[in-house]
């Protein structure tokens, strides 16, 4: 535990040493001569012996329980050492005056990763003894986060910093993954024949390392130390990082000594990310700890809370848990673990981590509406989408944000991947506007309610999400970023108490945050004009440049019973900033919007259907948007008219479908195995990918509906369809299948899988956590598909329809 800054004060006590600036939110660290072993020692030394150190603050009397490591000679980032007889804890204290601290040393098997406090036996040494030390106010200005106190879940969807009461957006890298995939860490992750062609030496940063910043065994680790100041300077304050990805994308980082070790740490490399991460914390970097990638979520004790995860977790957490700005990121795409496995990871972190930092999961298909409210222990979520254009982050923000207000415990909700998989923030050099990652995520994170974006770089352009090292590569987006981060800062906007409210405004394309009765943010994507009809007080209005930072522009101001139309300054997109107090109402009029707006529809003009008694019932061609139009698209056919589109096979059956209409997905290129398949063109087992369709329903009874759909297949490769809830596309709602009742409208609800080709029952479902509003969607499988009309019932035991089926059901507005 070695502390590199030229101001550390140190002294040596019988208890030990204690290091470290000797301040509020400092990292203080208390070393001890403990027995002598090494990495591969038998007994292991991870997991034999148990350092825990509990801190009283003598004052108060509140106290904390930190866990301990073991650092070999207590020099490894230098030496790379692996073996010696130095054990430490870190301590980022909260308040001034005196501390006392005791010591517990315990060993016995596996008693690491065992919670009773008198578990095994002492093992002597530092085991017992206690200590005291002072600590002054902090002296640390500007971005430094020990000038700001820890970062805090507050009960609200946003972080809050304990010393200054500042709320917290952020912006940053979420790529590459694979950013502690290092040439200058200890160990042979570099050379294990393990994807090491992705290993990285930052080479483009290290014109940005200065004289006076931190480094390793002379001069090692200055690419990654100058990566950080890089993001920094641009006013970035957090980057993310995968800390095990042994079975991922990248393969190359991880903790422990080799490649298929579980139980055994290599110690000189984590003190180097720590040397990394303290770095970042003193810069103002918020520190996204992805503990696991999505093929590591059942790698240690098959998912459950066993002794490999217990270890892996409780060693994070002493090694890194004092820095004061991070989160726990349960995982990158989690979409194979139980709903207790995942409820016994977060609790971990909770019970564990003695200044309980901010804990998330991270989304892949599903949504984990399971861990919302009193059911798990997290905090917020780690949002990601699969649009290219970005256009999913605004509903998908505000759904978990609405969602886990409704709950009872308001989600921190980050979009820490938006894009899609494949392109995500591409560079400047292919994207020299910005437009959509500016309007669409930016943006729309932020005017959901969000707490911010970290940026994923996609797999096929270059500097990607594996193979980036150089973070100029999107320069114009980080500075998008640090225009609305100062925006807020510098306009002193209550983001934290003001929320989401597009209804406001009749256009579907704008965005409105607001503190009703005090602000109003209306964010309109082409310009355009608000009309402003103030009923009671006075208001003051003005325009922000959200592409330059230029503003604010004041406009004018209102009274009571005074209107005004406030025109945007030109087509490009515009902030309009109301203050004020007292009772505005607002309309809006796009003049440069898109007339088919793809991830959204109009409320006030799009049929809602609703679902009554848990049965919800809708003709096919009823459908309010349809999306992802540029293979194929959904074709209506009725009986006197027939979409002039080739190919396409089949013949009209308008005649015998419900309501004289149905849907064909054209063209239609496969119709035998003789056919040649196409991914992403004729075919895609990927749901949401291809041919969307949209529908609104007002859901009444939470529950589990099983999905039917009415078809007609004549083909043996048209017979497939995709569900899906939200935006999401569940397991459950994947591959609807049809092999009876050829050449007739037949109702199924049955999945394809490998063990029944033709399907299986019971399994196509959808789960309605909450009643209310919620999108239906169906997709592309197979091109070809005829679709007459779908619906969605509770009961599992529901006979096909002989006919039609019931009745649609239209939702009554308010």
């Amino acid at each position: 535990c070695v502390i590199l800054s030229a101001t550390t004060q140190s002294r040596t006590a019988s208890a030990g040493q204690i290091s470290g600036e000797l301040k509020k939110w400092h990292k203080i660290t208390l070393t001890f001569d403990g027995p002598e072993t090494n990495e591969t020692a038998d007994p292991n030394p991870f997991l034999y012996y148990r350092l825990n150190a509990t801190f009283t603050h003598q004052e108060s009397g509140k106290s904390y329980c930190v866990p301990g490591y073991y650092v070999a000679d207590g020099d490894a980032a230098n030496t790379s050492a692996d073996s010696g007889n130095k054990w430490c804890v870190h301590f980022a204290p909260d308040a001034t005056g005196t501390w006392k601290y005791r010591i517990s040393f315990r060993k016995g098997h596996n008693i690491a990763v065992t919670e009773d406090e008198n578990a095994g036996q002492s093992a002597g040494f530092m085991d017992g003894r206690t200590g005291t030390f002072d600590i002054e106010p902090t002296d640390k200005t500007g971005r430094d986060f020990r000038s700001k106190g820890i970062l805090k879940y507050v009960g609200k969807h946003h972080l809050r910093f304990a010393e200054t009461g500042e709320y917290f957006l952020k912006f940053g890298a979420d790529a590459p993954e694979n950013f502690l995939a290092y040439k200058d860490f200890d160990g042979d992750f570099k050379t294990d024949g393990q994807k090491d062609n992705f290993i990285k030496d930052w080479g483009p940063h290290i014109k940005d390392w200065k004289p006076g910043d931190p480094a390793w065994q002379g001069g090692k680790g200055k690419g990654i130390i100058g990566a950080v100041n890089y993001l920094a300077s641009k006013g970035m304050n957090v980057f993310s990082f995968l800390t095990m990805n042994i079975g991922g994308d990248d393969r190359n980082v991880f903790p422990y000594t080799t490649y298929d070790e579980r139980l055994r740490l290599d110690v000189s490399r984590l003190a180097q990310w720590e040397i990394v991460f303290e770095h970042g914390t003193k810069l103002g970097m918020y520190l996204h700890f992805k503990t696991l990638e999505n093929e590591n979520q059942l790698l240690l004790d098959n998912g459950d809370l066993g002794p490999q995860r217990k270890l892996y977790y409780r060693e994070l957490i002493a090694r890194f848990g004092h820095h004061l700005a991070l989160n726990w990121n349960l995982g990158e795409e989690i979409n194979k673990a139980t709903h207790e496995q995942k409820v016994a990871w977060a609790n971990y972190f909770w019970t564990q981590d003695p200044y309980q930092h901010h804990i998330v999961i991270h989304n892949m298909n599903i949504p984990h509406y399971d861990l919302l409210g009193d059911a798990s222990k997290l905090t917020g979520f780690s949002l990601q989408t699969n649009k290219p254009d970005f256009s999913q982050v605004h509903r998908r923000t505000r759904d978990y944000i609405d969602r886990s207000a409704a709950a009872g415990k308001p989600w921190v909700v980050a979009c820490d991947e938006p894009g899609d998989a494949t392109h995500g923030l591409i560079t400047d050099a292919e994207d020299p506007t910005r437009d959509n990652a500016r309007k669409n995520a930016l943006w729309g994170n932020l005017m959901a309610g969000g707490a911010g974006v970290e940026w994923y770089f996609g797999y096929k352009h270059p500097h990607s999400d594996l193979t980036c090292q150089d973070w100029r590569t999107r320069e114009k987006v980080w500075d998008q970023c640090r225009i609305a981060l100062e925006f807020f800062r510098k306009y002193e906007i209550p983001f934290w108490d003001m929320k989401c409210e597009d209804e406001m405004t009749e256009n579907t394309d704008d965005y409105v945050f607001c503190k009703p009765g005090e602000i109003y943010l209306i964010y309109l994507k082409h310009g355009g004009k608000v009309n402003l009809n103030v009923l009671v007080g006075n208001f003051t209005y003005g325009w922000f440049n959200p592409r330059t930072g230029d503003g604010l522009l004041k406009t004018g101001s209102l009274s009571a019973n005074q209107k005004a139309e406030v025109t945007a300054p030109d087509m490009n997109d515009w902030l309009l900033v109301i203050r004020g107090s007292g009772k505005l109402e607002l309309a809006s009029k796009n003049m440069n919007a898109p007339a088919h707006n793809k991830d959204s529809f109009d409320r006030t003009k799009t049929t809602i259907f609703e679902e009554v008694d848990g049965q919800v019932a809708v003709e096919a061609e009823h459908f309010a948007v349809q999306t992802e139009t540029e293979k194929r698209q959904w074709y209506i056919t009725t009986t006197d008219r027939t979409p002039d589109v080739s190919p396409d096979g089949d013949e009209n059956h308008a005649d015998s479908a419900s309501g004289g209409a149905y849907l064909e997905i054209l063209p239609d290129t496969r119709r035998t195995h003789d056919n040649k398949l196409i991914q992403g063109d004729n075919f895609s087992n990927e749901p949401g990918k291809m041919a969307v369709l949209v529908y609104p329903v007002h859901f009444n009874t939470p529950g589990r509906y099983y999905v039917w759909v009415r078809a007609y297949s004549t083909g043996s490769e048209d017979n497939g369809l995709h569900a899906g809830l939200d935006g999401v596309w569940p397991e459950s709602g994947q591959r609807l299948q049809w092999c009876e009742g050829k050449r007739s409208w037949r109702w199924e609800s049955k999945q394809r899988t490998q063990k029944e080709h033709c399907g299986e029952p019971y399994k196509i479902y959808l789960d309605i956590e909450q009643p209310g509003l919620h999108t239906i969607e169906f997709s592309m499988r197979e091109d070809g598909f005829e679709f007459d009309k779908w619906l969605m019932t509770t009961n599992r035991d529901f006979t096909r329809p002989a006919g039609k089926g019931p009745a649609e059901r239209h939702h009554k507005k308010t």
